[in-house]
C-alpha cells in the first residue's frame, strides 16, 4: 500500500442566496471559483465564517477585478425590469 492522500475540501462555509432587496454581506473577499451550476463567490465575515453565494451575472461583472484580501461590502438591489427589453435583472 502506498502513502495516503490527503485531500483538500472544496467549498466549506454557510451558502448564502440573494432573496430580498438591501441583503448585504461584509467581509474579506476570498476568490470566486465553479459551482455546480455556474460561478461562487467566498467571503469571510467580521466573525471568521465563510460565506459561499452566487455571482450572477451583474455581480460577476463587477467582482471580476478584485484582488483576494480585499474588504468588501456587496448590497443586492433587487430584480428590475429593462425599460427597452422587458427583461428582469438583478443588481448590485
Amino acid at each position: 500500500m502506498g502513502a495516503l492522500k490527503r485531500w483538500k475540501k472544496l467549498g466549506g462555509g454557510t451558502f448564502f442566496k440573494w432573496t430580498t432587496p438591501n441583503q448585504s454581506l461584509e467581509g474579506i473577499w476570498l476568490g470566486q471559483h465553479d459551482g455546480k451550476y455556474g460561478p461562487m463567490g467566498s467571503l469571510e465575515q467580521t466573525d471568521g465564517t465563510k460565506v459561499v453565494f452566487p455571482l450572477h451575472t451583474a455581480l460577476l461583472n463587477r467582482v471580476e477585478d478584485l484582488t483576494e484580501r480585499t474588504e468588501v461590502k456587496l448590497v443586492y438591489i433587487g430584480p428590475q425590469e429593462n425599460p427597452k427589453t422587458g427583461r428582469i435583472n438583478r443588481f448590485f
